[in-house]
């Protein structure tokens, strides 16, 4: 199921840091979303905002969002639709890869889009400048 609760690392004191809690009113629920650290910027893109009745066999409801976190205190940096990526855009998706590019860009790739009766397995890369 989808959640909105954020936790980050702190790979020097290898512990578990929560950033935002389960419930908040910060951003709206997902899962399977693809993300990156830039700087101490959390970026997120896509996910799936509304469950498969077919779980993981199925395609869920996606988003093409793009959600910008300060790494440490959880501040919504932008609005989630609020550094749209330029046209054309990918496609709402889940379950894609990402890995961040330097400190300013979000590499994407591939995923699943698509509806519980014809899901669309993805194949396409996008590079996503930060500002």
């Amino acid at each position: 199921s989808e959640s909105n609760a954020m936790f980050r690392f702190d790979l020097g004191e290898g512990v578990w840091h929560e950033v935002l809690p389960e419930g908040n009113d910060a951003i709206r629920p997902f899962s399977v979303s693809s993300g990156a650290t830039l700087g101490d910027l959390l970026v997120f893109f896509g996910g799936e905002v509304e469950e498969s009745a077919k779980g993981h066999e199925g395609a869920g409801g996606f988003s093409d969002a793009l959600l910008v976190l300060d790494g440490r205190t959880g501040a919504v940096v932008s609005p989630d639709a609020a550094l749209p990526p330029p046209a054309p855009r990918p496609v709402s998706r889940g379950w894609a890869g990402a890995a961040a590019w330097g400190d300013s860009k979000l590499v994407l790739f591939g995923g699943l889009s698509g509806t519980d009766e014809a899901p669309l397995r993805l194949s396409d890369t996008w590079v996503l400048q930060r500002p």
